[in-house]
């Protein structure tokens, strides 16, 4: 699949554009789209369009990259999207519902992930998804701030499946981050620990968006 632009119509007035003063420069974008159709197949068909759209503005953004009309946009057989071509830098996209977001950066591991934040049972995914160190932390707020705390942390470790490109093969509840946004626990299969970075926002009190890459 060629790298292209699609026409779909991304809102300027709900956005968001980030690039971290990391040593290893990241750049975060997050936007919205007006959806056109109400089928689950056809909102994920504008979900895939908006994403590559954004991407496309981001590339074209990005000053420490050059943006080639030749690089493809691939997946592996985990579904990580990536750029083939010379010089093409790592990316990661991600969409709920009207939301979509991508991060893009010249390093070899780099995930992010956007959820819409709406009422959930944290009680219920404790049990099963989450340390008990991110338990205790998103347990111990009302329930508006368990929506939020139990997203920050969902999405900070989707987003580091995403950069380790290993889709849904280890157990979430071995993955973990302290409410600051450090890796505290890693499967040893893994690797370190160490060297990972995180970064996560929220996107006017509808979505949360995470993004983590090792330096």
């Amino acid at each position: 699949m060629v790298l292209t632009n699609s026409c779909t119509t991304l809102n300027n007035t709900s956005r968001l554009q980030k690039n971290t003063s990391a040593s290893m420069p990241v750049h975060i974008h997050a936007a919205c789209f007006v959806a056109q159709h109400k089928s689950r197949s056809a909102l994920r068909s504008e979900q895939s369009q908006a994403a590559r759209h954004l991407l496309s503005e981001t590339l074209q953004q990005c000053s420490d990259v050059s943006p080639s009309e030749n690089w493809l946009l691939d997946k592996s057989e985990h579904g990580k999207p990536y750029l083939i071509g010379h010089d093409a830098p790592a990316i990661s996209l991600s969409h709920s519902a009207n939301w979509v977001a991508c991060a893009v950066a010249h390093t070899a591991s780099i995930g992010i992930d956007i959820e819409i934040i709406k009422p959930r049972n944290w009680s219920a995914y404790c049990e099963h998804f989450f340390h008990v160190e991110e338990s205790r932390w998103i347990l111990d707020g009302s329930q508006h701030e368990q929506n939020i705390r139990g997203l920050i942390c969902w999405c900070r470790k989707e987003a580091l499946t995403k950069a380790l490109g290993i889709g849904n093969t280890v157990s979430m509840a071995d993955i973990a981050f302290t409410p600051d946004g450090s890796l505290l626990a890693l499967p040893e299969e893994l690797g370190s620990p160490s060297g990972w970075v995180s970064h996560t926002d929220i996107l006017h009190h509808q979505a949360v968006v995470a993004t983590v890459w090792k330096n």
